[in-house]
């Protein structure tokens, strides 16, 4: 067995144990709430950067907390929605990678809109001397929403799972 066999054999494996965690919440209802929760985290994460909580010692442990908070619904999204974003194409079937394609190029879509307020940001002030900080804090917040928007938007669209389906398990 080649390399790529193997590695594409080790990737049905996991979509498979992906695909049967947590099935109560496999409905588009827990999908989209989860993607509005996702959603509203960069908001916040912007506002505590935006307050200026830097000298005061909260920032570190509230940042460091929304932003691991992000992290674990981005997780738990990926479970929702069986990692499809992240699997490689002979994996899939036929309608798994149309939905994985299109959340992909909506999700590059989205990535490109988010980098913009950066960018404009970042010329705006670029003789402020919190720049460095404050650029490093926004890139981490882009990173995660470039990296997961595919996730998000193919949560928010993916009807309810079967429940037929989970019955053999």
């Amino acid at each position: 067995m080649s390399l790529r066999e193997r590695y594409t054999e080790y990737e049905r494996r996991r979509t498979a144990k992906f695909s049967r965690r947590l099935p109560s919440w496999r409905t588009r209802r827990h999908r989209r709430r989860l993607t509005v929760t996702w959603a509203l985290f960069p908001v916040f994460l912007v506002v505590v950067l935006l307050t200026d909580l830097r000298g005061t010692g909260w920032f570190l442990p509230l940042w460091l907390a929304l932003y691991a908070g992000w992290i674990l619904v981005w997780g738990l999204l990926r479970v929702l929605t069986a990692a499809l974003t992240e699997t490689l194409s002979p994996s899939l079937d036929e309608r798994q990678r149309e939905l994985r394609d299109r959340a992909i190029f909506l999700g590059y879509q989205f990535g490109l809109l988010t980098l913009l307020p950066l960018l404009a940001y970042l010329l705006l002030n670029q003789r402020s001397p919190d720049l460095g900080i404050n650029a490093s804090i926004l890139l981490a917040i882009a990173f995660v929403v470039l990296a997961a928007a595919p996730t998000a938007l193919l949560a928010w669209v993916l009807p309810d799972d079967d429940p037929e389906d989970f019955q053999d398990q």
